[in-house]
């Protein structure tokens, strides 16, 4: 165990070496300008995932609706704020 943790530790001193090097070697504001695209570019992907998320839990959920109501699952799905209001179930 004692060998593990002694890699472990020279494997994280030379990860350290490594980045601090690459980040002198690029200068500070490459390095910031670097970091920007990048969080920039998962921003981006963040909300295109959310968006394609959001249209599939539409279509989803229309198509649960028409099976519960039987009705046409191709209705528009700009409209899909419209929806239909559940009926009282019977004896409640």
């Amino acid at each position: 165990m004692g060998l593990g943790a002694a890699a472990g530790a020279s494997g994280t001193v030379w990860a350290q070496r490594r980045v601090r090097g690459a980040i002198e070697d690029l200068g500070a504001e490459q390095v910031v300008a670097v970091a920007g695209r990048g969080a920039r570019a998962a921003a981006r992907a963040v909300v295109s995932a959310v968006g394609e998320g959001r249209e599939a839990m539409s279509e989803r959920e229309l198509e649960l609706r028409s099976r519960l109501h039987g009705t046409d699952a191709s209705v528009d799905l700009r409209h899909r704020h419209l929806r239909p209001v559940p009926q009282r179930v019977r004896g409640r």
